[in-house]
């Protein structure tokens, strides 16, 4: 499991956490080696859809002093279509919010890499 935060730190300033604004639009998130147009294109709609959930997402902070906050599950998927090889890293997202008044708001993205592989075989059967 890993997790990266986004907040406000510095040594030379302070922060008021109530005017802390933590809203924010994932333009891409995605796990392994990046997909090309067409090798998504290959793909069927869900599973290219799978490959990054929170494209073009806004996650908008409601109230002072919001912590906003990402949990992802990663899974490798290994498709197998004819004689080539794709493989993805899908992952499902659950995202909250909750007000804390004792710290600084932050971004946080925890995420979970499953031990299990997926393989998607596509074969055709002639009449």
């Amino acid at each position: 499991p890993g997790n990266f935060h986004i907040s406000a730190h510095s040594k030379a300033h302070s922060f008021q956490p109530g005017q802390l604004n933590m809203t924010h639009e994932i333009g891409r998130m995605t796990f392994g080696r990046p997909l090309t147009p067409a090798m998504l294109r290959l793909l069927p709609d869900d599973v290219a859809a799978a490959h990054d959930v929170l494209a073009r997402t806004l996650h908008v902070a409601t109230g002072q002093n919001t912590t906003l906050e990402h949990y992802l599950k990663v899974v490798h998927t290994s498709h197998v279509l004819g004689r080539r090889q794709i493989d993805t890293y899908q992952y499902t997202a659950n995202s909250n919010n909750y007000q804390d008044g004792g710290s600084l708001p932050s971004a946080v993205f925890s995420y979970d890499m499953s031990p299990m592989q997926v393989l998607v075989q596509t074969e055709r059967k002639s009449l």
